[in-house]
């Protein structure tokens, strides 16, 4: 999950630039990459503007994959 946000961040740049570009503060992106994944209802914005797919942001987005392959 940390490769996730953390490749999202690079992809844009910095911290900064995605918390622009999904309205939230620097100081909430900062707390993400601390925590190595972005929170549920985050993912798909993160995904959006970064092309980093919800599945590697979250684990929550995995299991729910792993339910639908099952």
């Amino acid at each position: 999950m940390k490769r996730g946000i953390l490749q999202a961040v690079q992809r844009l740049g910095s911290q900064k630039e995605l918390a622009d570009r999904i309205h939230v503060t620097p100081q909430a992106v900062s707390r993400w990459v601390s925590r190595g994944e972005v929170p549920p209802r985050r993912c798909p914005d993160v995904s959006l503007v970064s092309g980093v797919p919800v599945d590697h942001l979250n684990k929550i987005f995995i299991k729910a994959y792993e339910d639908e392959e099952s």
